[in-house]
């Protein structure tokens, strides 16, 4: 579980010792870059992962709270197994199910985009997205065992011309989202998945955990580390490089690296 902390239009929170109390985060102390750039911010620690809030004790902030889950491996995999088991076991609707979680698993796509999905789309070099979220159409490239997984349902599924969906019902209805929806609440509970804030799990919630792996799997090297970032943007159809920026805040070691990276460069500068 990780919850990110942002500034912005949102509702009013008050102090941030009023915050900390409000949530029942205690303050770990002060220190390092953040006291350079902006003066005493304030730490807290939320669930396990430490995130700073950039501020001082007697301001008053506005902030909103997101909280997104990161399911691990074994997670989908029970999610995956759980939905190979629905009635009729073997049938149509367990492989349609079982093959859009994971496809959304491996390649972080939008729910809708996936759904949106023609026999056309399913090109030999990836899935071709029409027209999504902003208007824009991109080729998202696929890993061999995903392109086989595809072909295994498609081959099964038998669509009858290029402009079917690629995800039916048990009528040959493209799949809809409240559809689905339901499903993965009841094979989340099946498959033992709850979210450390006790909220529902969510569909969405596997694009956040593609995005955050990919981000955990950034090379090293920070010539290659933009290209990186760059691709990751494009893959995932974001509008802008900054929306995929915001994962950095929802990935404890990468913003760890970050810290020390600016701390490393400040304290350079200061010996120069």
């Amino acid at each position: 579980m990780v919850v990110v902390l942002k500034f912005g239009p949102c509702r009013f929170i008050g102090t941030i010792a009023q915050f900390q109390r409000h949530r029942g985060f205690k303050p770990l102390g002060s220190g390092g870059l953040f006291d350079k750039l902006f003066g005493a911010p304030s730490w807290v620690q939320i669930s396990g992962q430490t995130f700073w809030i950039i501020t001082r004790q007697d301001e008053c902030v506005d902030m909103r709270i997101l909280f997104i889950d990161i399911y691990s491996a074994a997670e989908i995999d029970r999610l995956i197994e759980a939905a190979l088991q629905l009635r009729p076991k073997g049938g149509l609707r367990a492989r349609t199910h079982a093959t859009l979680i994971a496809l959304l698993s491996v390649t972080g796509l939008r729910i809708s985009e996936a759904l949106n999905l023609t026999v056309a789309d399913v090109a030999h070099d990836g899935l071709l997205i029409r027209e999504t979220k902003f208007r824009k159409t991109r080729l998202v490239p696929l890993h061999d065992t995903a392109v086989a997984g595809l072909k295994g349902y498609l081959a099964l599924r038998r669509p009858c011309s290029e402009t079917d969906p690629v995800f039916v019902n048990a009528c040959g209805l493209p799949l809809r989202y409240i559809t689905v929806k339901e499903t993965f609440d009841r094979l989340a509970a099946k498959a033992g998945v709850v979210p450390a804030m006790k909220r529902r799990p969510r569909l969405h919630d596997l694009r956040h955990t593609f995005a955050v792996r990919a981000l955990q799997g950034t090379p090293l090297d920070r010539s290659r580390s933009g290209a990186h970032m760059a691709a990751l943007a494009t893959y995932m159809g974001h509008v802008n490089i900054h929306a995929t920026y915001w994962y950095l805040e929802a990935t404890a070691d990468l913003m760890r690296d970050v810290a020390a990276a600016g701390e490393g460069f400040l304290t350079e500068r200061g010996q120069s």
